[in-house]
């Protein structure tokens, strides 16, 4: 039996040889990027623990302030301190709130630890209105892969409902 040879030729159109030069010369940019957004993923990570830190010191001087009886209240030590604790009164009380939902819902540290691993800044208020759906006893039997997931499932609904179309 004969074989014929079938010459297999790739018509390459002029768009996508441009498509080509140009993605080519912009290859060392497009890893940049991604260096970049690597790096900015780890520093935004680290900024999230310190917010959340932040918010848990805050409480405990809000708490150390109002048990203490200090004149004018927290409001008044914020303006007090102002020359130490450079921050607008409306963005400490946004830690200590966004603290405070977090701590009450007693999470362990594998689902702190898991959704810090994930990105997922549980300060946010899209993450604080994913957390108040759920009943926290049914957060806190989660195992971290499934509180992850709740997330990524819940923000998922989020971007099919708001796509524009």
């Amino acid at each position: 039996m004969l074989k014929l040879q079938q010459n297999t030729i790739n018509v390459v159109s002029e768009d996508e040889k441009k498509r080509r030069q140009i993605r080519s010369k912009l290859a060392s940019d497009e890893k940049e990027v991604n260096k970049l957004l690597a790096q900015g993923a780890e520093q935004f990570g680290a900024l999230r623990a310190t917010l959340y830190q932040c918010g848990k010191k805050l409480t405990f001087m809000q708490k150390v302030v109002v048990d203490g009886g200090y004149p004018g209240g927290f409001d008044r030590y914020l303006r007090d301190a102002h020359d130490v604790i450079k921050i607008p009164r409306t963005s400490v009380m946004r830690y200590i709130s966004n603290y405070q939902t977090i701590d009450r819902l007693e999470l362990g540290t594998p689902l702190l630890t898991a959704a810090d691993s994930a990105h997922i800044d549980l300060s946010a208020p899209k993450s604080l209105a994913i957390l108040g759906t759920q009943k926290a006893s049914d957060i806190r039997k989660m195992a971290p892969e499934q509180f992850v997931n709740l997330f990524i499932r819940r923000q998922h609904q989020l971007e099919m409902n708001y796509r524009p179309q």
